[in-house]
């Protein structure tokens, strides 16, 4: 029981965590509609342009995995597979992660 508990209180967490992205989004997303448009030096490390595209995109499809993740914990939480729960409303976290690790590689890289 207190295994669940802990499962439930975790899981509910880190869906509260991972909306938070979500708040800032239309900022991110206008942002990145005018690095899309935007126009690139020629000067540029090979490595950049694909790092900016993976940041960009990343972010720009973020809600998305949020959502889809969400939709998936409420529901593994309802049929009381908590652990499931967990797993699910833990990769929006994980691809933050991700996204903080390639912004970190922009700026070795820029």
């Amino acid at each position: 029981m207190l295994c669940t508990r802990v499962s439930r209180h975790l899981f509910i967490s880190l869906l509260l965590i991972g909306v938070l992205p979500v708040l800032a989004w239309p900022a991110l997303l206008f942002a990145n509609m005018m690095n899309l448009a935007g126009h690139r030096s020629t000067a540029e490390s090979m490595l950049l342009e694909p790092l900016l595209r993976a940041f960009t995109w990343g972010t720009a499809l973020y809600p998305l995995c949020y959502f889809i993740c969400m939709i998936r914990a409420i529901g593994a939480s309802k049929k009381t597979w908590h652990q499931d729960a967990v797993i699910w409303s833990a990769i929006p976290i994980a691809y933050i992660l991700a996204l903080v690790g390639i912004f970190a590689a922009i700026t070795l890289v820029a």
